[in-house]
């Protein structure tokens, strides 16, 4: 048991003067008795006024020390469990997309249910400060430590479902940040269980994991894909799956092009056993279309998020190949491809060229020259070498063998230089030569941009004469094609959209599905990064005279199969979930007041039925 306001435990100071006060001597007039049958009672009289007499048993006195012990007791506010007042408590509350998951029953959210448990363990800490934090694919500080009861309310009732993953790791991050600030009595977490395996991160807090009741059954589309099998014609790739509750999943999937239905079909996924569906689509080249697929139920559906996918298809065009005038032996491998457009000049998607490329293209390869980034590491000599080892893993080299490479030129390193300055300059090495690096890889922020350099000239080597130049050739075209979106498309999924590109310092607007308008700024390098698209649908992006758009869809097949977890391994702990709510503490000053209450009426009318008998 602890107590709220242990100060008031002065009250049983007055037990003293109760006690005295039955002590004293007691002063009655003198009276005349007809009968010497009274002298017994009138010695016993004589010793209740003697000082500081033994106590008689009486029970209307031992009713006045109960009640004055209680009203102490009470006045100290004791409750059993945990004491709050000066102690910091941390809701942790889970907001991503499974926790809008409804209940079949009663139509309630996990979302709710956790607000209605929040608020009772506010209710429950008993005065103490209280910290909100909710995560979804980030943490959110909603409501700093604090005793106002109104302000949690608001903060709590702000709190809205987003339609992405979770990262508990992060929310862990935040709630250390605040345990740095104050001791932590207690952080709850209050999740429907759907949380990652492992989150690493070493505890330095107690723990306690709440996990909701479960939802209802549920089925949603956890894949859209697209490939181009000709300039007008598409070959769809999406999955159906189901929870474990829904044991007679069926329901229809709609595929709507421009918001026109092209095709109809009936899903029954099982839980565990998605379905796959494949499809051809034909569509407009001279445009981009938005392809969107909507799946309805048969029977109950728990999470509405799942129930839609977009995808936004470019229109067919030829790979733009921005290559150098004096590169012939590139020129001759090149033709034998098709679907290629060698005189483009703007906004090329694949450049290769001698110096490093001025334009801003996805894909681009320097041959014949070191990067300038690299000019103090390696320099290239007119002396034979070869290849000693090369990276089978990069998709530039699949299928393809470099052994027995006869080369003119050499990549030396530079006196005192090697890999480690190489990697320190944001290259990795792919060939290696016998003296220095052959051909590498420059690592580009946020992976929007693909460069390669090879430090010896082709022209100057057997490679124009091995099978390996047109099939890495081929390689570095399907690279180029996936980087601009004319082969493979894969829908976005919900929580930043990709890197927008723009010029420098312009100014986009993004309108959301719901109607929001935001406006966003690109960099110095052209880029938006990190635009927010919390619920799935189609973003509109507005600016620099042009229109674009993009579908985003939740796509996550763990927030569809609504897993709960039964524990969470954080760090080297393992916590437990609770099924059944926690209590933190109970008040029990009410209850000693009510009893009080009941000994001072029992008290009232002892001594009331005692006077009326002295009367008779």
């Amino acid at each position: 048991m602890n107590f709220l306001a242990p100060a008031a435990a002065w009250m049983l100071a007055l037990l003293a003067p109760l006690v005295l006060l039955h002590m004293l001597k007691l002063k009655r007039p003198p009276r005349r008795v007809p009968s010497l049958v009274l002298w017994r009672q009138t010695l016993q009289d004589e010793r209740v006024n003697a000082p500081l007499r033994r106590l008689r048993p009486d029970l209307l006195f031992w009713l006045q020390i109960a009640l004055l012990a209680m009203l102490a007791l009470a006045a100290m506010q004791p409750l059993f469990g945990h004491r709050a007042l000066g102690r910091a408590m941390v809701i942790v509350l889970d907001r991503s997309a499974s926790m809008g998951a409804r209940d079949e029953a009663s139509g309630t959210t996990r979302l709710d249910a956790a607000k209605a448990r929040a608020r009772s363990l506010m209710a429950e800490h008993g005065g103490g400060d209280v910290a909100l934090v909710t995560f979804a694919s980030g943490a959110e500080l909603n409501t700093p430590f604090t005793s106002d009861t109104r302000a949690c309310e608001r903060a709590l009732a702000a709190v809205e479902v987003e339609d992405v993953g979770d990262d508990l790791g992060s929310a862990l991050r935040l709630v250390a940040a605040l345990g740095s600030q104050r001791e932590l009595h207690r952080v709850v977490l209050l999740s429907d269980g759907h949380l990652p395996d492992v989150v690493d991160f070493a505890l330095p807090f107690p723990l306690t994991f709440e996990r909701l009741p479960p939802p209802g059954p549920n089925l949603g589309i956890t894949r859209l894909a697209a490939r181009r099998e000709g300039k007008s014609e598409w070959r769809i790739f999406a999955a159906v799956a189901a929870s474990e509750g829904a044991t007679s999943a069926a329901a229809r999937l709609r595929v709507e092009v421009d918001g026109e239905t092209r095709h109809e079909m009936v899903v029954a996924p099982t839980p565990g056993a998605p379905e796959r569906v494949e499809l051809a689509l034909q569509t407009p080249n001279d445009r981009p279309v938005a392809l969107a697929l909507h799946l309805q139920a048969s029977g109950f559906d728990a999470l509405a998020s799942d129930d839609s996918a977009y995808l936004v298809l470019p229109p067919g065009r030829s790979l733009r190949v921005l290559l150098d005038a004096e590169l012939e032996v590139f020129a001759r491998a090149l033709a034998i491809f098709d679907d290629l457009d060698l005189a483009a000049s703007e906004a090329p998607d694949l450049v290769i060229a001698h110096t490093t490329p001025p334009t801003d293209a996805p894909m681009s390869l320097t041959v014949g020259a070191a990067p300038a980034a690299l000019a103090s590491v390696v320099e290239v000599q007119a002396q034979e070498g070869h290849v000693v080892d090369h990276d089978r893993l990069d998709p530039l080299l699949t299928h393809v063998e470099l052994d027995d490479l006869v080369l003119l030129d050499d990549a030396v390193w530079r006196p005192g230089q090697g890999e480690v300055e190489l990697e320190r300059a944001g290259f990795t090495v792919v060939v290696h030569g016998a003296h220095g690096p052959l051909l590498v890889r420059q690592r580009t922020p946020l992976g929007d941009r693909t460069r390669y350099a090879m430090l010896f000239d082709p022209a100057r080597s057997t490679l124009p004469y091995r099978v390996a130049f047109p099939v890495m050739l081929s390689n570095l075209l399907t690279m180029a094609k996936d980087a601009a979106g004319l082969r493979e498309v894969v829908a976005p999924r919900t929580g930043n959209l990709p890197v927008l590109t723009a010029p420098a310092q312009a100014s986009l607007a993004l309108s959301a599905p719901d109607g929001t308008r935001t406006t966003l700024r690109a960099g110095d390098d052209g880029r938006v990064r990190g635009a927010r698209a919390p619920h799935p649908g189609l973003y509109t992006i507005e600016g620099d005279g042009s229109t674009r758009r993009l579908g985003v869809s939740l796509l996550d097949a763990d927030e569809t199969e609504l897993k709960a977890r039964s524990s969470l391994r954080v760090g080297d702990l393992e916590v437990a979930a609770h099924a059944a709510p926690t209590s933190i503490s109970a008040s029990i000053w009410p209850w000693i007041v009510a009893l009080a209450l009941t000994l001072a009426c029992l008290e009232w009318w002892l001594y009331r039925r005692a006077r009326r008998r002295l009367q008779q």
